[in-house]
């Protein structure tokens, strides 16, 4: 699978694809995005094997996504998703094409996106797994949009923490630390009164 890298962009309010070459990076907009995790994802769900053990597609993607996200292919050391950042002067001094839409084809085994750009086409092919965990980095660059997306799958959003661990992240942050509260007013005796 070609490498690719994907971030959220303030300023456009667009999220950026690069292929991790000389070629342009591609603008992906709230639409293009919207459409991909709900009529594409729909159709990955579709094409998800294992039918014969009874349980349903959506039960049977999830459990894909989590075994991709959570599970090392053959050969891996390590699962092949970095985070990092870039400032948004590198990003300003980046080429970019508007991409106008998104072709998908889904398999059992492999997965497709043609991106459909004004001077032609961009391929990605992966495996089903390498899709899953795509599909999980640009999750996390459209959380930083914080588009709020109707459509998106309960599988695409669910965390991948340790149950102990994500239970400390729905926990509400002490008043005394939350950033986002003023600090109390000081107490003390009140002025006098002239």
């Amino acid at each position: 699978m070609t490498s690719t890298t994907m971030a959220y962009d303030a300023h456009e309010d667009r999220v950026w694809l690069s292929f991790n070459d000389d070629s342009p990076r591609l603008w992906l907009t709230r639409r293009l995005i919207e459409q991909l995790f709900s009529h594409g994802l729909s159709l990955l769900e579709k094409t998800t094997g294992g039918e014969q053990g009874g349980a349903d597609a959506a039960t049977r993607i999830a459990l894909e996504h989590q075994l991709a996200l959570n599970e090392l292919l053959p050969g891996e050391q390590k699962l092949p998703i970095k985070m990092g950042q870039e400032s948004p002067q590198q990003t300003q001094r980046e080429t970019h094409v508007l991409c106008r839409g998104i072709t998908m084809n889904f398999s059992d085994r492999n997965c497709e996106l043609i991106f459909l750009l004004p001077e032609g086409q961009r391929k990605l092919a992966m495996s089903r797994v390498m899709m899953h965990r795509w599909l999980h980095g640009l999750n996390l660059a459209v959380r930083q949009a914080r588009w709020a997306l109707t459509r998106v799958p309960q599988w695409l959003n669910q965390s991948q923490l340790p149950a102990a661990i994500q239970a400390l992240t729905e926990m509400p942050i002490p008043r005394e630390l939350d950033e986002d509260d003023d600090p109390p007013a000081p107490t003390g005796p009140a002025d006098p009164q002239p």
